[in-house]
């Protein structure tokens, strides 16, 4: 993982995506920063203004309830009927006059007074409520507002000294002054209060609400109860029926209530789809630019040089044949550095070819020496064997044994095979095994246990009965039998058979054993022993693909020898042919 990360890092491509987004990319951050701070400025703006516009529309409104206030104060302390009425102890035989003179005192208040909705006077000693309005004809209205009064009275609820919201059938602004024995007030309906100005569209909105966060009314009609008590003292923003609404509120001076103004946010940012459109235009443009810096870098760079490092690689990979391919419009550059490429490796394919054919003719000269330095290996021995029959006088032993070695070396020296079916080999070890019969004393028996459709597989001469002999020659033991199996099966490994040979004899020696896990020719000191080598180097030279080793001693006692070579069902190969592999 490490090597591919450093690989990828040290690449011209990396370094020149690298180089090309350290350019773009604070370009693209900087026109992005840019545009995050226009809007967020934008939006600033936005807000201030329309704080600014419900901080002048409740100025206009404190102004209006103050001059109400004012008059309601100078009307109670200058008009003699509703003194008269107010301290009617003093002429308790006149309550009647002066309460009907009072009354029609407020009538004509009402009436001269453009922006008093309804105007009360409350008497506490008898406790009768009298209210006077604009319209002789709202009777149940008024009716509902006297009750309401003289219940908010008689519980003993202390009016606030300042205008506060009232709720009868619907939303007022009330004012309440006690004067003697009596409560004198006006009544203004919510609805007139926020009707005085035209600052807000009909898709903005102005919400009246009381001390408590509750939104007792609002300019223009808009289902509000949805809202949570003082929601829109909680943030900027507030969604009213799926839509989101600024909010900007402001507290009124006069009264225990205040107004919050809510404009759609389509409308606050009606300028915004103008910024977006030009900086995202400028950010889009910026980002295609770096698809088409890389595509000119790449066609124009990249690619040639990529092209380059892939026939490299499948040189470096034994492909000799390969050739830098040049393309039209290349860079003056980069075509001479593939003609100077092509150019070399022509040279160096022709020095190849050269040492691969040197390479060979040493390579079949080991190789026939290895092939026949194994025929008189064997040879030698049954001259000896023969010698010691004829001490013994052994003459019809001899004669037969004569015989048996004629036909038996008239197939090693007269057989010019380098490969030979497992089936051919296994006839010749069961003749080896009997000529060793009739030679030695000791009896040795010979198993070969071989898969069936292995017996037309081909390998290498004298492979197994070299390994047979080997095992008899310094596996057996004086005086007892020896027992050699061989076995041959088809590996695990796919496309390999494994040919196994062990014995119940002595074993390898520790030295040995060692020597041939190393792969080193053996000696005893008494010359060389070069059969179990020369096996191995045979097989190594022979096969393309790799051959498997493996010496052991048995844990019941004897050696064992296991080859895993390549399964080879077809054919017969030339020394020449091998060497060529």
């Amino acid at each position: 993982m490490n090597d591919w990360r450093n690989r990828r890092n040290n690449s011209l491509q990396f370094k020149s995506m690298v180089i090309l987004g350290s350019v773009y990319l604070p370009l693209i951050i900087l026109l992005i920063f840019s545009l995050f701070y226009s809007v967020e400025a934008l939006k600033k703006k936005s807000f201030e203004m329309e704080t600014q516009m419900v901080r002048s529309y409740i100025q206009n409104l404190d102004g209006r309830l103050e001059s109400l206030e004012d008059y309601l104060r100078s009307y109670t302390t200058t008009n003699a009927a509703i003194q008269a009425f107010a301290f009617r102890k003093v002429y308790p035989e006149k309550y009647e006059l002066y309460k009907y003179q009072a009354y029609q005192e407020l009538v004509n208040a009402v009436s001269a007074h453009g922006f008093i909705d309804y105007m009360y006077i409350y008497d506490s000693r008898q406790e009768k409520c009298y209210i006077a309005g604009k319209s002789e004809k709202d009777y149940r209205v008024k009716t509902k507002l006297v009750e309401d009064l003289k219940r908010t009275f008689e519980s003993g609820v202390k009016l606030s000294s300042t205008w506060h919201c009232f709720e009868s059938e619907k939303a007022y602004l009330i004012r309440n002054i006690k004067y003697g024995d009596v409560q004198i007030g006006i009544l203004l309906k919510a609805e007139n209060c926020l009707n005085i100005s035209n600052y807000f569209t009909p898709g903005s909105n102005v919400l009246m609400c009381d001390e408590e966060g509750r939104c007792i009314d609002s300019l223009y009609p808009m289902e509000i109860h949805s809202l949570a008590l003082g929601e829109l003292k909680s943030g900027e923003w507030v969604e009213i029926h799926d839509t989101r609404y600024l909010q900007v509120h402001t507290e009124s001076q006069m009264g225990d209530f205040y107004l919050a103004g809510v404009i759609p946010e389509k409308e606050v940012y009606e300028n915004l789809p103008g910024v977006y459109l030009v900086s995202g235009s400028l950010i889009l443009a910026g980002m295609l630019l770096i698809p088409v810096c890389v595509m000119l870098i790449r066609k124009e760079i990249l690619k040639p040089i990529c092209g380059l490092t892939s026939a490299i690689t499948l040189i470096a990979e034994g492909d000799m044949e390969i050739r830098a391919m040049e393309e039209k419009n290349m860079a003056k550059e980069l075509q001479m550095i593939y003609e100077s490429f092509n150019d070399m490796m022509d040279q160096i394919q022709l020095l190849q070819e050269e040492i691969l054919e040197k390479q060979k003719r040493e390579q079949r000269m080991k190789l026939l020496q290895l092939h026949y330095q194994i025929r008189p290996h064997f040879f030698l021995n049954s001259l000896n064997g023969i010698y010691n029959l004829a001490e013994t006088g052994q003459n019809g032993v001899i004669q037969k044994m004569v015989l048996s070695l004629s036909s038996y070396f008239r197939y090693i020296f007269g057989a010019d095979k380098n490969f030979v079916k497992i089936s051919e080999e296994c006839r010749y070890v069961y003749s080896y095994a009997e000529i060793r019969k009739i030679l030695q004393k000791e009896v040795m028996t010979v198993a070969i246990d071989a898969d069936e459709e292995l017996s037309s597989v081909k390998l290498p001469p004298f492979t197994i009965m070299t390994l047979v002999e080997n095992a008899y020659k310094h596996g057996a033991i004086a005086g007892r039998a020896l027992h050699i199996r061989v076995s041959i099966k088809r590996s695990g490994r796919e496309g390999y058979m494994e040919i196994q040979v062990e014995d119940d004899g002595k074993g390898f020696q520790e030295e040995i054993l060692e020597q041939l896990k190393e792969h080193k020719p053996l000696s005893d000191g008494e010359g060389e022993h070069t059969g179990i080598y020369n096996v191995c180097e045979r097989l190594r030279i022979s096969y393309e693909r790799q051959v498997f080793v493996c010496f052991e001693n048995r844990q019941t006692g004897g050696a064992a020898v296991k080859l895993t070579i390549p399964v080879e069902m077809e054919g017969e190969w030339d020394v020449s042919d091998l060497v060529g592999r």
